[in-house]
């Protein structure tokens, strides 16, 4: 009885160690696709491979790699330009819609006197 209560046990923490491995494997592709990052299958097979050929190595630079934010960054050096930009769009954005509503007051003027 106790050679079976063994075999149950040791049976019991390999299936425990198999589903650590696959859920530590899948956790950085599963942090990309929540935030929706744009190479999701790249970071999923860099840490299955960095998991199981570089004993972790690999997949420490995949969870780095997915908790990585591009929508949140500026492209480098447009700090220091970045007001002078949007001030620059903003003003020829009002005067594209000045010329629009401009254009309309006189199309509706023309079919008020046709």
């Amino acid at each position: 009885m106790a050679r079976v209560f063994a075999l149950f046990v040791i049976a019991l923490l390999f299936v425990l160690a198999v589903v650590l491995v696959v859920w530590i494997g899948s956790l950085p592709a599963r942090i990309a696709r929540r935030r929706h990052h744009p190479q999701v299958d790249a970071i999923n097979a860099m840490s299955w491979l960095g998991l199981l050929l570089t004993g972790g190595v690999g997949w420490g630079l995949a969870l780095v790699w997915a908790l990585i934010r591009y929508d949140s960054r500026p492209p480098a050096g447009s700090e220091a330009r970045m007001p002078e930009e949007v001030g620059t769009k903003t003003s020829e954005l009002e005067s594209r819609i000045a010329k629009l509503e401009q254009l309309l007051a006189n199309s509706a003027d023309r079919e008020s006197k046709a």
